[in-house]
């Protein structure tokens, strides 16, 4: 196999032509990155191939400025954390908020309060740092434990409960202003 070096050239020269040769060099790396969130051989597929898709699709506009393994792992990252979100994200609210939001006879102005307050908070999530995120969606979202995360992800359990309570905070925070601006 060719070097990395000399397959990004290639690829940035003729990303039509190069697109096969980086494919088979990095989709096992790929898979792997996203498999050690995931866990799940099914779905990595699916967002491996999602990736090598997006590659493909902005082949013309991408400009890598490291390497295209560190770009590839960075994408993985992204994609993982978006398809947990997309697949997870069902908010656990407060039950008596929502039981009154969910009744058919809530005013209409409280459904549309809860759906300001999902998009608020999601778009809290998105600015969480890239592993804070990750932890957070793996603890709240896949119900995974502090120990579970860290083996996973081969970080401490103190690193894990570390980021769960800095993802916390910001998003107090986030809902305090959400507050204070209705």
């Amino acid at each position: 196999m060719e070097g990395e070096e000399k397959l990004l050239a290639r690829f940035q020269e003729d990303p039509e032509k190069a697109f096969p040769d980086v494919f088979r060099a990095y989709y096992s790396t790929v898979c792997d990155q996203v498999y050690r969130v995931l866990g799940n051989p099914s779905e990595v597929e699916d967002v491996a191939q999602d990736i090598f898709y997006e590659l493909y699709q902005k082949k013309d506009q991408l400009m890598i400025r490291s390497s295209l393994r560190a770009y590839l792992k960075r994408m993985a990252r992204t994609r993982t954390l978006n398809h947990i979100r997309d697949k997870k994200w069902k908010w656990k609210e407060d039950e008596s908020v929502l039981d009154h939001v969910q009744d058919r006879d809530a005013p209409v102005e409280m459904k549309m309060d809860a759906g300001k307050l999902r998009e608020y908070l999601h778009a809290a999530i998105d600015r969480l740092p890239p592993k804070c995120r990750i932890i957070f969606g793996l603890k709240r979202f896949e119900g995974m434990s502090n120990r579970e995360i860290a083996d996973q992800l081969g970080i401490s359990v103190k690193t894990v409960e570390n980021q769960m309570t800095t993802a916390l905070k910001r998003l107090t925070s986030a809902y305090r202003q959400y507050r204070e601006d209705e």
